[in-house]
């Protein structure tokens, strides 16, 4: 009974004695190991972002105009070519408005790369005026920056 009475107040002491550390690291005080965050303009940073999300969307949209335009093209292409009776007329037809589309195709997801690159680029140089780090975001390398694979 005695070394139960013993076990239950060595117990109380230690939970006490840890709460009491706890409530030192717990204090107002500035942490000495911590560094001192700068002060961010969050608005400013906000900004920013909705700035590049407006950028980018602007971009993609003008991607998927062209190549529903260019889509429609192959249409009437495509149909134009198989009303043609020779044969290596219709080939040479059909050919070259496949040839036509995946042009128009590559050149429009080059220009969205590019521009995507350009927003993320002119993105990061504003957040750095505003002393913001941008680690609360992932970066544009992994969200979007290299623009969609799935487009090539």
């Amino acid at each position: 009974m005695k070394k139960l009475v013993l076990l239950v107040l060595m117990a109380l002491f230690v939970f006490g004695a840890l709460s009491v550390v706890r409530a030192d690291n717990n204090s107002t005080g500035t942490p000495k190991n911590k560094k001192t965050v700068t002060q961010v303009d969050l608005n400013a940073v906000s900004g920013a972002v909705a700035e590049r999300e407006k950028a980018i969307t602007a971009a993609y949209s003008k991607l998927a105009a062209t190549i529903s335009q260019a889509l429609i093209k192959r249409q009437g292409d495509l149909t134009a070519a198989w009303l043609k009776t020779d044969t290596k007329e219709r080939r040479a037809a059909i050919k070259q408005a496949w040839n036509d589309f995946n042009k128009t195709k590559k050149a429009a997801n080059k220009e969205y790369k590019q521009t995507i690159k350009n927003i993320w680029k002119t993105f990061r140089q504003a957040i750095k005026t505003y002393k913001a780090n941008g680690n609360d975001e992932p970066s544009g390398l992994t969200m979007g920056e290299r623009g969609d694979s799935s487009l090539e």
